[in-house]
């Protein structure tokens, strides 16, 4: 299952897309796109006098682009698969710039549910980013994938460096299991993140926000045309930061959660010989990230977790600093063949330092480290002839993840027992893919595809603990898997009814686990999950939308990590093949296009997850849901629109309640979320200036919760941010 939310409405060979900030396409037609807000970190503001003093430069010389605000249709696609991407349907997708930040978009996806920096980032139908239970290990094998510019991102990146929207170009959310497609193998699925390319045009972008909780959110966008028709250069930058609504009544320190984070990128484009079917485009990006995203909070005397206070008698810091190089080629071949590279090294570094025994007593603390190294490579070759469209494919990935920690605690004493520990993982994948799409009929197709994957992994494992000896491990895995994937459809004509089945077998390859204090180490083996998938799609008015799914799932062999007998608690896991799980779930969607200027959207979804013969360590959890995984979840979307004038835009997310800790379900319990967003302005020319808030219901909603240690009748976590109502401007040139 696919779904777009991308920019405009441009249709590309038989994929319609949905971009978030429109096209000169269309204009008069609304849509939902989602604009972030706050986007943090720290590089030096004169980039952004820099950025503009040559966007307004450049915006003088060359020809006056069209003065309409960039209005964005939504467009649905339910179209065959081309052979740039794998079988599977395309449905109807929503999301809204009332809100604008990553989070906000997962919550009006079908299924989609936002989480925290301190689990997992967010779950899809059920399926969390990077584990179903939650382990601290080196996070090189997420479940769901997330691909920037098609660079896999980390759980790590996700945690201190979450994608922003400013300047992306689209969004593709893919359900199921994905191993047909560029990237590592997804179990639970994927999400493609696209950043505009340079263009052979002058046009720019700036923007400012400022809101409630010290927050302030700036970014500005330029193309340079260097040749015209051949070589074009696309700088972009952005900053947010937020001082936050959490209190450390220790320090009285207001700004206790407080962040900032700043990104800047420069993509070059080259056409060989003016040719835009032969292009080679080469990026850089860096980002930075500081100050305290977790903002843990705790239940104490006197206050509820949604006084949002905590007393620490040390302050809680972490930064993070990202690199990126991206190579991508794109040639058209004789016979009507696409040959397709994207070649990238990431770099990320991140430290750490928190307050580990949580309470101003002790003088416990924990400073660590986190460094990855990633070196991936994406080939693809695909064609079409006589009704058959293919693809061969390979992604090869070299990577290298240490963490390490060192500090005081854990003992009887007040300044706690010194140690050290660390743990360095190599990381060798080589994959080939083929993926074909027959018309056996008129209208009728036939699909299928495999995958061969092969990993290696091999860990090192140290730890130090007072005065006793230093104890070392090493340990490594390597293994073999060949997902399948079969599927059949039929599409009326003109595209206007669609109707689906999909059967498909992934698998998450094993790997090794390792328990933090005592430097044990233990593989475990791969994990697969059965998906049969039936989707719908028709269009019974040429301004309404509809689309429908229902899909059953059987993980079996599921990776579950367990406490380590003698260890510290949630700090020694290792990880078992120990459950079997199902889950089952149906969603709706649809997308209205009342008027040239106003479109209404909607979602519901229903999931359900079960385990089913999970044994943990004595307790039977068969028949519980997965954690971070809500039963229902709906949205509903308004937009106003009009080339010169007023415009406005209305989000509803809605989602059931939840929990955040397997062994823990009662005390961890998670509300319900009814999430009101809304922007609402009056443009003109290259201007726009708007009023836009958050959470306007003020909703209480904890993202994660976690039994105390020393006290098991209190929890402490993360809450979601109360209302927040802000001011904005736009300037197109």
């Amino acid at each position: 299952m696919e779904k777009h939310f991308l920019r405009g409405g441009a249709k590309t060979g038989t994929r319609a897309v949905w971009r978030l900030h429109g096209s000169t396409a269309n204009k008069m037609k609304p849509g939902f796109k989602t604009v972030i807000r706050p986007n943090p970190n720290a590089m030096s503001p004169g980039w952004w006098l820099v950025l503009a003093g040559v966007g307004m430069t450049s915006a003088r010389a060359a020809t006056p682009p069209d003065t309409s605000p960039p209005l964005q249709p939504l467009v649905v696609s339910g179209t065959m698969p081309a052979p740039d991407r794998p079988p599977g349907p395309e449905v109807i997708a929503t999301a809204s710039d009332a809100s604008g930040t990553f989070e906000s978009l997962l919550g009006v996806v079908p299924g989609g549910y936002a989480g925290s920096p301190t689990g997992s980032a967010f779950s899809l139908r059920g399926m969390a980013q990077d584990n179903t239970v939650g382990y601290a290990g080196t996070d090189s094998n997420p479940l769901i994938q997330v691909l920037d510019g098609g660079l896999p991102l980390s759980p790590a990146t996700l945690r201190y460096l979450l994608p922003t929207l400013w300047d992306l170009e689209s969004a593709t959310l893919r359900y199921g299991p994905q191993f047909l497609g560029p990237g590592p193998a997804g179990l639970g699925g994927a999400i493609l993140l696209e950043r505009k390319r340079p263009d052979f045009t002058a046009q720019g972008r700036a923007m400012m926000e400022a809101g409630e909780s010290g927050t302030f959110r700036t970014g500005i966008a330029q193309n340079l045309v260097l040749i015209p028709e051949e070589l074009a250069l696309r700088l972009s930058f952005d900053h947010q930061e937020r001082e936050g609504d959490a209190e450390n009544l220790f320090f009285r320190d207001e700004s206790f959660g407080a962040t900032d984070r700043e990104g800047l990128q420069a993509g070059l484009l080259w056409n060989p010989g003016k040719n835009p079917e032969q292009t080679v485009e080469l990026s850089v990006a860096r980002e930075r990230s500081g100050g305290n995203p977790f903002a843990r909070v705790e239940e104490m005397p006197g206050y509820d977790l949604f006084d949002r206070k905590t007393n620490l008698n040390r302050t809680p810091f972490y930064s993070g600093d990202r690199w990126a190089t991206r190579m991508r080629t794109h040639f058209l071949l004789p016979n009507e063949l696409l040959f397709e590279s994207t070649s990238g090294f990431q770099s990320l570094d991140v430290d750490l330092d928190w307050d580990s025994d949580y309470n101003p007593v002790f003088n416990w603390f924990t400073q660590g480290r986190t460094e990855e190294r990633r070196l991936t490579q994406d080939l693809a070759l695909s064609g079409k002839r006589n009704g058959f469209s293919w693809v061969l494919g390979g992604y090869f990935e070299a990577s290298e993840y240490d963490v390490g920690f060192k500090g005081s605690g854990y003992s009887r004493t007040p300044s706690g027992i010194p140690f050290d520990n660390g743990a360095e993982e190599r990381v060798r994948v080589a994959a080939a893919y083929g993926r074909g799409d027959l018309e056996i009929a008129r209208g009728i197709h036939l699909t299928a595809g495999l995958r061969l994957n092969h990993e290696r992994r091999e860990l090192e494992t140290r730890s130090k603990v007072g005065p006793l000896p230093e104890v070392r491990f090493a340990d490594d895995y390597s293994g073999s898997d060949l997902p399948l994937e079969i599927g059949l459809a039929w599409q009326g004509e003109d595209d206007r009814e669609m109707l689906g089945l999909r059967l498909s077998r992934g698998t998450r390859a094993g790997g090794l686990s390792y328990a933090t204090s005592l430097g044990l180490t233990r593989p475990f083996e791969r994990e697969s999950d059965s998906v049969i998938e039936v989707f719908s799609r028709c269009k019974p008015h040429p301004d309404l939308d509809l689309s429908a799914s229902l899909f059953q799932s059987w993980i079996e062999n599921q990776q579950v990590p367990f406490a380590v007998p003698g260890g510290l608690p949630e700090i020694d896991m290792l990880v078992m093949n120990a459950a079997n799980s199902r889950r089952t779930g149906a969603s709706l969607e649809s997308r209205w296009q009342v008027l040239n200027t106003l479109g209404l959207g909607g979602s519901l979804a229903w999931t359900r997850t079960e385990f089913r013969d999970f044994d943990d360590q004595g307790t039977d959890r068969s028949g519980q849901a997965f954690p971070n995984s809500p039963e229902w979840t709906a949205s509903l979307l308004i937009d106003y629109q009009n080339p010169s004038g007023w415009f406005g835009n209305l989000t509803l997310a809605l989602a059931d309640g939840s929990y955040s800790d397997v062994r823990n379900p009662e005390a961890t319990a998670l509300e319900s979320r009814e999430l009101l967003s809304a922007r609402c302005g009056y443009s003109w020319d290259h201007v726009r200036l708007y009023v836009f808030g958050s959470n306007l219901l003020d909703d209480e909603y904890a993202l994660r919760r976690a039994v105390n240690a020393r006290n098991r009748s209190t929890t402490s976590g993360n809450v979601g941010k109360p209302r927040m109502i802000g001011i904005g401007t736009e300037i197109n040139w």
